[in-house]
């Protein structure tokens, strides 16, 4: 009895030891097989006051440079256009919130199916991004390859600039990098059924109204020959929207400005102000063209909206979606055509 106790115990003790061991062994396993959740990008956030330059380049020769004027943030590139300040915060952010870091390559032969090759002088879908504090001093210098989404989560591939190793990330969101990331392209946004009138002064320098039916809902061609009509009511009504939301594609300085004298302008009257669109031929570059804006109160006082448009315009050029160019330099004649004979 004593004997058979003995030899249950030691089965017993058998097992315990082999189920320990196991445990070990998937323990230490688990430990080599799943990502590392350190950071290869240090509390940046923490030295966001002393960060003045972030550079984020495409390519050998296209990048854009972030730099801190004073207090203000701004695009070099763009003539020291202002950058949305929260803009900045938010990719360092992003950067520092990676986690979930999994080793991958250090092969540089593979880099480019990562999209982790260094720049060359051509696109090639990747970015680097170096951040620096003063005295021009970077602390931090990484490549930014591909991006996917799968659901609510980002994965990210990256690896400093010095370095072979390549990792993947994950993120709660994409790591923004284009210019107009950190840029507020939205010129102005009039709401079409607060437009009273609006004046066309094409390149043939006829000037012709489009103006609002009663209802406000929609806009017509004022003063079409009794023995003309308009071809289309469609490209009429979108005078009145060339105001809302009115974007930019590219942005530079006034002082580039080759001449004085507008090849063809608009003025749109609301109830408050009028707002005044002007178009000037590039320097270089035929049938190009850069807008100029701005509002005066029609009241005895300054409106807001007034100010709002005079302070994102004041001092700056615009490129405009080419069918705002198009319409604003259409001639009237082109918009209207003989009536149809009845029989």
């Amino acid at each position: 009895m004593f004997q058979q106790k003995k030899i249950l115990v030691m089965a017993l003790l058998c097992t315990i030891t082999l189920c320990v061991s196991l445990y070990v062994a998937s323990y230490e396993q688990h430990k080599t097989t799943t990502p590392t959740r350190h950071s290869l990008i240090h509390n940046i956030l923490n030295d966001y006051n002393q960060i003045t330059k972030i550079k984020i380049a495409k390519s050998l020769h296209n990048h854009i440079t972030l730099i801190k004027d004073n207090s203000d943030w701004v695009v070099v590139e763009k003539d020291n256009f202002p950058v949305e300040p929260s803009q900045i915060k938010k990719l360092l952010w992003s950067l520092q919130s990676l986690t979930d870091y999994e080793k991958k390559t250090a092969n540089p032969k593979r880099f480019s199916a990562l999209s982790l090759q260094d720049l060359a002088s051509n696109d090639q879908g990747n970015y680097k991004i170096t951040i620096f504090k003063k005295q021009n001093n970077p602390i931090l210098d990484l490549i930014i390859g591909t991006q996917s989404q799968f659901k609510q989560l980002y994965t990210v591939y990256l690896r400093h600039a010095d370095s072979k190793q390549s990792w993947k990330a994950q993120s709660a969101k994409t790591i923004a990098l284009d210019i107009f990331d950190f840029i507020d392209n939205n010129i102005m946004n009039i709401d079409s059924q607060n437009i009273q009138s609006l004046t066309i002064t094409p390149n043939n320098g006829k000037p012709y109204r489009v103006l609002p039916t009663k209802s406000g809902n929609s806009f017509y061609l004022q003063n079409v020959p009794a023995d003309k009509q308009v071809k289309s009511d469609y490209e009429i009504n979108t005078y009145g929207q060339i105001l809302s939301h009115l974007m930019f594609e590219d942005v530079q300085s006034q002082k580039r400005l080759p001449t004085k004298k507008p090849s063809f302008n608009m003025v749109a009257a609301t109830k408050n102000m009028n707002i005044f669109l002007r178009f000037f031929p590039d320097a270089t570059q035929k049938d190009m063209f850069w807008m100029s804006c701005y509002a005066k109160s029609s009241s005895s006082h300054e409106s807001e909206g007034v100010n709002k448009i005079n302070k994102k315009c004041k001092g700056w050029l615009f490129r405009v979606p080419s069918w705002v160019e198009k319409h604003v330099n259409t001639p009237k004649s082109e918009h209207i055509r003989n009536k149809k004979k009845n029989g």
